[in-house]
């Protein structure tokens, strides 16, 4: 049999695909739902676990996110999704960029006491930010933590843990092992996104998992839809992919798997990624660990004591808490299982209650909200509670990405690392995900639109007039 016979062989097929998704997370079932709309139907996805959806992951019945929850910024893909598809109802939660409180919505938790935006120690927090993105000295410098910069910049040491919280925590690291330049290049892209500041809730009893059915409308949920496939070798040297040693042949890859999957090396490329690649992977970018708690309450005392405040920065020096919020559901399910508060717990916070139990961990945070709103067991009207430690599941192994310093960075940092990170190979193989999101990474919308943006390439280069997602 000759090569044309057999590339021919393969392609009739019923393991052959035009388009394989390595993933079904927000970017990989953005990917095929944007494939779909273009009538671009000989895709399979497949998701190495028994669920699609990834870090979008909700307990509808009682209304608890246990995954990705807010909304950030007005006219993203996500927001479009639910609010001009689904007409769901959002809520405003915060607005990083209002001066007063009522409008902000932030809480800093200084040394017991929570101040709000107009508040002098917020004020500064808002400050040392700026001073980070406008530090054009950083800009031309050798690569740094977040700590080394604020070493550098000699800000007071009562405020490395509001920026701790506020900017590491948020990005699943700690400012032992941020990267300082990394911080600077995504928010200054960040900038460019005109989505705005503000940040909100799906409101009332609907959940964020109602994006997973309108994402996959078009999708055969039996025929193109692989669960418990794991890829561990994809083999591109060939006019067709492998994957998995030829059990499944495709012609081009959307690899949309958490960042973890290659960090660990848990699949084998033939040929290997470039020395750059490599470099990007595991010298300025990690994902470590992320856990929320999220606490059920018969009343919401929060909101008697600071009405303004939804959400809290903790600068105090607690070994697990880093962030709480208020989780929105519906005023049934509140009386029926509790009004929500959710704890946000990232990186070291998260690896110092590896050696706990659930109820130890639920425990420290009612005893530290206990503190906080001077309550205590026979008043604080505590109803039980519920974990999601991302680092304990499988095929995904923490919370999302963020920018890594190393002896290795300083010595040869890669501007841009994100968009240079995500560069296609050969035109074969297509990178998704919320890691390849320079402007927004670790939130939905910027996993949804890497997806969106690697099929609509794909369309592109098979001469198909791609029409932009409905989306």
């Amino acid at each position: 049999m000759n090569k044309q016979q057999t590339l021919s062989s393969h392609k009739h097929s019923r393991h052959h695909y035009k388009i394989c998704i390595i993933g079904g997370g927000a970017a990989g079932l953005t990917a095929a739902n944007t494939l779909a709309e273009n009538d671009q139907h000989d895709f399979m996805i497949l998701e190495a676990s028994e669920r699609i959806g990834g870090r979008v992951c909700s307990n509808r019945e009682r209304g608890i996110e246990l995954g990705g929850e807010f909304v950030h910024g007005e006219g993203s893909i996500l927001w479009d999704v639910l609010v001009n598809k689904l007409k769901i109802p959002l809520k405003v939660v915060f607005n990083f960029s209002a001066t007063n409180p009522k409008d902000c919505g932030l809480g800093f938790l200084l040394n017991g006491r929570i101040y709000e935006i107009d508040h002098p120690v917020a004020q500064k927090t808002i400050k040392i930010l700026e001073q980070l993105v406008s530090d054009e000295e950083l800009k031309k410098s050798q690569d740094m933590s977040l700590k080394e910069w604020l070493d550098w910049r000699k800000i007071p040491q009562e405020y490395h843990t509001l920026i701790d919280s506020v900017l590491a925590q948020t990005n699943s690291s700690c400012i032992n092992t941020h990267s300082a330049k990394g911080a600077q290049e995504e928010e200054l892209s960040g900038e460019d996104t005109n989505i705005g500041e503000l940040n909100f809730h799906v409101e009332g009893a609907n959940t964020m998992d109602l994006i997973i059915p309108y994402l996959t409308r078009l999708v055969n949920m039996e025929k193109q839809v692989k669960l418990n496939y794991f890829v561990h070798s994809i083999d591109y040297s060939g006019n067709l992919i492998k994957l998995n040693n030829g059990e499944i042949t495709c012609e081009k890859v959307i690899l949309a798997v958490p960042l973890t999957i290659l960090r660990n090396r848990q699949i084998k490329f033939t040929p290997d990624l470039s020395p750059q690649k490599k470099h990007l992977i595991q010298n300025q970018f990690h994902m470590h660990g992320g856990m929320k708690i999220i606490l059920r309450y018969k009343n919401p005392f929060w909101a008697e004591q600071m009405p303004n405040v939804n959400v809290v920065v903790v600068g105090d020096e607690d070994p697990i808490i880093a962030q709480y919020w208020f989780s929105t559901t519906s005023e049934e399910q509140c009386k029926k299982y509790g009004h929500l508060i959710t704890g946000f717990s990232m990186s070291r916070k998260a690896d110092n209650a590896l050696h706990m139990t659930d109820e130890e961990i639920k425990q420290h945070f009612r005893k530290f909200i206990q503190k906080t709103y001077h309550l205590n067991d026979n008043n604080d009207g505590y109803l039980g509670g519920d974990i999601r430690n991302w680092q304990n599941i499988h095929h995904v192994a923490g919370a999302y990405s963020f920018a890594l310093t190393t002896d290795a960075s300083k010595r040869h940092y890669i501007e841009q690392p994100r968009v240079v990170l995500g560069q296609p190979i050969d035109s074969k193989i297509y990178f998704a995900g919320e890691a390849y999101c320079q402007h927004s990474p670790a939130t939905i919308h910027g996993a949804m639109e890497t997806g969106q943006k690697v099929a609509l390439e794909i369309l592109k280069s098979s001469q198909t007039a791609p029409r932009m997602s409905k989306l």
